[in-house]
């Protein structure tokens, strides 16, 4: 299993429209191969954490690649000041990149 932890901080006065957002994403990703779970979540007024756990790096990969993903980038850029990616697995290994997907630090 693999998970992507996506946190993202909304512009204001964008929270609902990022948190609905969100929400009819992950409805949408139950029916793509390999997506195990997902949620979203506040933490404070502004601050989403969007968590999805796939089988495996392929299934992860594909999605990466689909109609979803691409919603999903467009909703960060426009309706967030920042977004990080994580990415873990059973083993515990992560690794982080902003929203653009290069990799940081």
């Amino acid at each position: 299993m693999i998970q992507m932890t996506i946190t993202m901080v909304a512009l204001p006065t964008k929270e609902q429209e990022l948190l609905q957002t969100l929400q009819e994403l992950t409805a949408g990703m139950r029916q793509e191969k390999g997506f195990l779970r997902g949620s979203v979540g506040m933490n404070g007024k502004n601050v989403m954490k969007f968590i999805e756990a796939w089988e495996t790096p392929e299934d992860l990969n594909a999605y990466m690649q689909s109609y979803y993903f691409s919603v999903l980038r467009g909703a960060m850029k426009v309706l967030t000041s920042s977004a990080e990616i994580e990415f873990s697995t059973n083993g515990g290994q992560a690794h982080v990149r902003n929203h653009d997907q290069s990799p940081v630090g």
